[in-house]
């Protein structure tokens, strides 16, 4: 009950952070986000292994907790309201010295850091994969879009006028995010940690979609972050699958074989991990070819073979996992799958189809909404 109640609050936050045009509201829900991922995480079988990387994230979001105390202070001192649209009209006609620079700080990086992007992502990383799998879950599916829209929000509307020194900032914490994905990814042997540095990987790619702040780029970004979050989604279902003698499996090796013994769940492995790739005709290819067409339509040919390499580096940590389903000998016994996760993955699987069928559709809408926006 308690798991239930607390999720059930955090995604009351979530909506009412993505709806909010108030920047006390939204730094009074970034201080609830923090407190609920303590309660949840120490939700968890592993407490004493847990609860220091729960404590130690804790200590991490007080940094920000008073960065974002002091850029609302210095706010409150110079007389600024907190609508949003209040906060435009000041950045448009303020001086842009130190005490901007800070205001700037304490409203975006609250946000980056719950996202997890680099060099933020140790912390969250370290709590996440210590939790039990419906947490795991939770963290790594349910609030990365209603992060990445507030922080849209924000850079839209309050930080318009300061998107050219916010442009570069991004981008080297795009980049970073992104090539630490993939090699962390590859260094690991721990299922959950693997994909939560792939997760970094491909959260690093929306950033820096989103960082060159036009129309087009902004379309890429939520586009490539929707079939990123299904695929993330039908990947953590898929965790819940991988049962042996009553416990989760947590490193590549406890997959060994698993192909013969479970097919369908080794079926979904293989499609969801070459989603997450971008193959065609699979679901990550339409995201991926925007993002590819985003870039070369604005001349960025250098960010696509920046992105192309890291992939193929992020490629050997997933067919580390395919090799380990398929092409090695049975070792352990797989206990029985509740049928809902069938379920479940069959649905997922199907609006996977659905959208390669009509690509249109998820593109189309997207762009429709755009103008409401940005």
């Amino acid at each position: 009950f308690s798991y239930y109640f607390i999720s059930g609050i955090y995604i009351l936050l979530c909506s009412i952070s993505m709806s909010t045009q108030n920047i006390y509201v939204l730094s009074i829900c970034f201080v609830l986000f923090v407190v609920l991922s303590r309660f949840m995480s120490k939700k968890s079988y592993c407490i004493e292994e847990n609860d220091y990387n729960s404590r130690l994230y804790i200590y991490i979001s007080m940094i920000f907790i008073i960065l974002n105390l002091l850029g609302i202070f210095i706010l409150k001192r110079y007389g600024v309201a907190a609508s949003f649209k209040d906060l435009s009209v000041y950045f448009l006609s303020s001086k842009k010295d130190f005490k901007d620079v800070i205001i700037i700080l304490s409203i975006i990086m609250p946000w980056i850091f719950l996202l997890g992007i680099a060099p933020f992502q140790i912390p969250f990383i370290n709590m996440a994969s210590q939790t039990i799998m419906p947490i795991y879950g939770f963290f790594t599916s349910i609030p990365f879009m209603s992060f990445l829209f507030v922080l849209i929000n924000l850079i839209s509307v309050v930080l318009k006028s300061e998107l050219p020194q916010i442009q570069t900032y991004m981008q080297i914490l795009s980049y970073v995010s992104i090539i630490w994905g993939a090699l962390g990814a590859c260094s690991e042997e721990n299922l959950r940690r693997l994909f939560a540095f792939s997760n970094l990987f491909h959260q690093g790619l929306i950033i820096l979609c989103l960082s060159f702040f036009s129309q087009q780029g902004l379309s890429a970004a939520i586009i490539y972050a929707l079939v990123f979050q299904t695929t993330v989604l039908g990947i953590n279902a898929t965790f819940l699958g991988c049962k042996s003698r009553g416990e989760y499996i947590i490193n590549i090796e406890g997959l060994s074989g698993m192909a013969n013994i479970k097919p369908y769940i080794s079926a979904s492995f293989l499609i969801l991990i070459f989603s997450l790739l971008g193959n065609p005709p699979l679901l990550g290819y339409i995201g991926l070819l925007t993002v590819v067409d985003n870039f070369f339509a604005s001349n960025h040919v250098y960010q696509v073979l920046f992105i192309l390499l890291s992939l193929c580096i992020l490629a050997h940590a997933y067919l580390r996992i395919l090799k380990t389903l398929y092409f090695t000998s049975d070792k352990h016994i797989f206990d029985r799958i509740d049928k809902g996760i069938y379920i479940y993955l069959f649905v997922n699987l199907l609006l996977i189809i659905f959208t390669i069928l009509n690509p249109r559709m998820i593109v189309n809408n997207i762009n429709s909404l755009l103008p409401s926006i940005y």
